[in-house]
This record gives structure tokens, sequence and C-alpha cells, in this order.
């Protein structure tokens, strides 16, 4: 598949908006960028699954191969590293908690978890390291179905394909809307109502080829994409009523940016497409799974989290994103070939099973109180703890040395 710099420039775009928003910044609805993101990875993945079905040559597990040195390296290292934090600075019961949501990760049902046990926007929700991973946990599971859906569809032809795909995108946008309105909880954070979003990159794969737009269309298309998603981004909040009819403005925005883009950059590709942003963009993965434990963890340590804080945490998450994606992400990712897929599989097997136990650990000795000292447990287990002291224990300690 031909290389396209302007889609990483819109991946820049999305986490660009993600993190600033995480941060505290004004950007307030810029929770839509993994919206952005749902779009861009359906497109691509449909894309690519499309293109080796025309070859034949398409592999279910080499799909998942692909899938594994991708996302597993860096997603693992990143959880093994928030566990070793949340040992040092989080109480015990924080401390299983962590290890349960990290349990779930792994188990591909981050989304599951969270929808169980938090709302987004909860105040509480911004001191959970590991709560961005709902939105990777959604992705995985449309993976799972999604390869084997195709492989049934696509047998019946392009067009019928597009037909199919285009159907069960309004089925899933339908849902999304009634849950909104009657679950939002399960809306936002569920498959089902957000499978949608992904699929309109599918659609937009199987875009029927004989159908060419002129210069000015896609110039028209390209400007119009990009205002629907600044305006989300400037415009919507945790008040606006979302995901519902509200998540058609970025998905629709990206819709038109990628296909505007299709044949040729136009004036807004070129932009996306300029080096810095691209760069941005290759980052993405690695940049959306370390800022929000490094924002989390800050708040969880400070007294509290203003835009000094924020400037600080973004500056030093985007750092580790770039250090994540050259040192563990771009070396397992494009790793030889020549290497089985059995040994693949083996290595992310025995890496899940070990974080796996580690967690199990954790959660069966109830968040290892052991690692405090006598008379902080006895506080613990006695007291309402001030919520600025809610995770440092060398605060409690003086807190407790104040007192005696």
């Amino acid at each position: 598949m031909e290389y396209r710099p302007e889609i990483d420039g819109l991946r820049a775009v999305a986490v660009t908006s993600v993190v600033f928003f995480h941060a505290g910044f004004p950007v307030y609805g810029g929770y839509v960028g993994v919206d952005v993101f749902f779009v861009i990875s359906g497109f691509l993945i449909t894309s690519l699954i499309l293109r080796a079905m025309g070859k034949e040559s398409f592999s279910l597990t080499d799909f998942w191969v692909r899938r594994i040195r991708r996302i597993f390296p860096a997603s693992l290292f990143m959880l093994g590293m928030v566990l070793v934090v949340g040992a040092a600075i989080m109480l015990p019961q924080e401390y299983k908690g962590l290890a349960k949501s990290a349990v779930a990760q792994c188990l591909f049902s981050g989304n599951i978890f969270f929808y169980r046990n938090t709302d987004y926007f909860a105040v509480a929700s911004e001191y959970l390291p590991l709560l961005h991973t709902w939105s990777l946990a959604v992705e995985e599971q449309f993976y799972f179905v999604y390869p084997l859906l195709l492989m049934l569809l696509a047998s019946l032809g392009p067009r019928k394909l597009f037909v199919c795909l285009l159907v069960l995108g309004i089925g899933s946008f339908a849902l999304c809307v009634f849950t909104t309105a009657r679950y939002p909880d399960a809306a936002f954070y569920l498959l089902p109502s957000r499978a949608w979003e992904l699929l309109a990159g599918g659609i937009l794969a199987t875009w029927p080829t004989k159908i060419k737009l002129s210069f000015t269309s896609k110039e028209l298309f390209s400007w119009i994409g990009i205002g629907l998603i600044f305006y989300s981004v400037y415009f919507f909040n945790s008040d606006t009523v979302f995901p519902g009819i509200s998540a058609m403005v970025p998905v629709l925005g990206t819709v038109l940016i990628i296909l505007g883009n299709t044949h040729g950059l136009t004036s807004i590709g070129r932009v996306l497409a300029l080096k810095p942003v691209v760069f941005v963009g290759l980052i993405s993965y690695s940049w959306y799974l370390w800022h929000w434990p490094i924002m989390a963890f800050m708040r969880n340590a400070l007294f509290g989290f203003d835009h000094t804080a924020g400037t600080i945490a973004i500056v030093v998450s985007f750092i580790a994103a770039v250090l994540s994606w050259k040192f563990i992400e771009t070396p397992f990712r494009h790793s030889s070939p020549a290497q089985k897929p059995r040994q693949v599989f083996m290595v992310a097997a025995l890496s899940s099973f070990l974080l796996l136990l580690s967690t199990g650990i954790i959660i069966y000795m109830n968040g290892l109180p052991n690692r405090f000292s006598e008379p902080t447990r006895q506080f613990i287990a006695s007291s309402d703890i001030p919520t600025n002291l809610q995770t440092n224990h060398e605060r409690i300690e003086d807190f407790l040395n104040f007192h005696d």
C-alpha cells in the first residue's frame, strides 16, 4: 500500500488534541482525537486486508503477527513501568485497582473494566493511570472480529462489500445514538456503539474507484474536514452529549480529509505531510501510551495540577514517546520477517503471562500493604486520608509525625 504521509499528519492532530486536553489546556473537546484515530485505523486496516486479499496472500496468522509486533511491546512495557511506579506512590487499595485495570488491558477488555468502574469525565478518573487503555481495547476487540467479517463479505464483490459495511456502520451509529441517550457510559466505552467509527474508515477504503473527485471538490472536502475536526476540538466539552450524533462531526471531518487526499495532496494535505507533523504522527501510538500515566501519577503525587505541571507532563511524555518509538516500538515492528509466527505468539503469551502473574500477586496481596510502615498501615486502615495526601506515602508519614 502506497504510504500516505498526510494520514500520519492527521494522527499528529489527533494525538496532540488528546494530550493537550488531558493536560488541562483549553481544548475542551480534545477527546475527539480518539475518534479520529478510530477512523484512520479502520481505513488503513481495511485497505491492507483488501490489498492482501486481492493478491490472494492474506493470512489471519500474518495479520495477527503484525498486530502483535505493532502494539504489544510498547504496551506491555508501559504496563510494567506503570506497575513499578504505582508501587512507589500508590496506596494499597489504589494499587490493587491499578493491577486489576492492568489485567483487563492484558485481556483486551480495558474498556469493559472502566465501563463498569468509572465515568471518563469524572474528576476521580484523572487519577487512574490506565484509563486511556479503554480505546486500545476497543480497537483490539474490533480486530478480532473484523478480518473474519471481511473474509466473509469480500467474496460478494467490491460493490456489495461497500453496501454491507455501510449497512453495518449505519446500524452501529443508530445503536450509538440510542445508547448515548439512555446508557451513556456503555455508548462511550463499548465496541458495538463505537464500531461505526472504525467502519467509517472501512467504508471509505471500499469507496467505488470509478467515482473521481475534481480538484475543487478535493480542496473543499479537505477544508471542511479540518474545520469539522477543529470545531469539535475547540467547541465540544465534557457537557457535550457524546458520542451520539456529536461524534459524527470529527468522524465526518476525518473521512473528508482522507477522501480529499486520496489521489494527490490538497493544500491541507501538504501541511499535514510536513516532516515535523508526520514525525509527531509516527510517534503518536507511543505518545498516547505514555502521556496519560505520567499525568495521572503527577496528579497523584502533587497537591495540584496546573498549566505548569501540564506543560511539564507534555514535555516529559513526548520525550518518553520518542524513546519508546525508537527503542521499543520500531525495532519490534520491523524485526526479522524470518521469525516464525509461533515464536512471536509464544513471546507475546509469555510476556503477558508474567505480567498477569505479577498483577495477580498484587491483587491477592491486597495492594501489597507491607510497602508501608506499621504506623502508616494503621492510619490507612483507620482513617480517611486527606485528599491532598491521597497517594504519596512520604506525605502521609509527615502527616503522622506532625500529629504525634
